[in-house]
């Protein structure tokens, strides 16, 4: 006979939860549980929430709301471009290159920045040579901005090139007409 008889297995412990081992922690976690379970399923309990029910009886707040967020990027917008503006205000004044027509010292100067391909810049050709015409003591400043060129397609830069060198010429305006 041997001494080796089986020894008895540990008892394992495991330990509760606090709401399960009664602790009043645990019974306030699992209450809290409970009701915020509630609040989260209460839409679909009750057939839709209140803000719901306050848009499909007031769509117009869609609306108010869709303006809003328009206007708010608008300005956005505007604020850019001038923060650009005033970052390249070299790029924006006149050179003496640039072909000018008016009084040299005019108190107003108009700026015109433009490319002959640009379906807005022909829409508008004929009023701003209209407003030339109309204010003979303003300075007119014409800039060509070739900028709808895309890869081997250099037209724009050829019609710039074009105007620039009949400017030399004095003839910029019947080439800005024409184009």
């Amino acid at each position: 006979m041997t001494d080796d008889a089986p020894t008895p297995a540990p008892e394992l412990k495991t330990a509760k939860p606090g709401w399960l081992s009664g602790g009043r922690a645990g019974y306030l976690a699992l209450g809290l549980s409970v009701i915020a379970l509630g609040f989260s399923a209460a839409p679909y309990l009750t057939g839709g929430s209140s803000v719901r029910a306050y848009l499909l009886e007031h769509p117009e707040v869609l609306q108010e709301a869709q303006m809003a967020l328009q206007t708010k990027d608008a300005e956005a917008a505007v604020e850019e471009t001038n923060q650009a503006a005033a970052a390249n205000a070299g790029l924006l004044a006149p050179d003496a290159r640039d072909p000018a027509f008016g009084p040299a010292n005019a108190k107003v100067t108009v700026i015109e920045f433009f490319d002959f391909r640009c379906p807005g810049c022909k829409a508008v050709a004929h009023d701003y040579r209209a407003l030339m015409a109309a204010h003979p003591e303003v300075r007119f400043v014409f800039k060509d901005w070739p900028i709808l060129d895309r890869g081997d397609d250099i037209t724009s830069q050829y019609a710039a090139r074009a105007a620039l060198a009949a400017h030399q010429q004095g003839k910029y305006l019947e080439v800005y007409d024409a184009l």
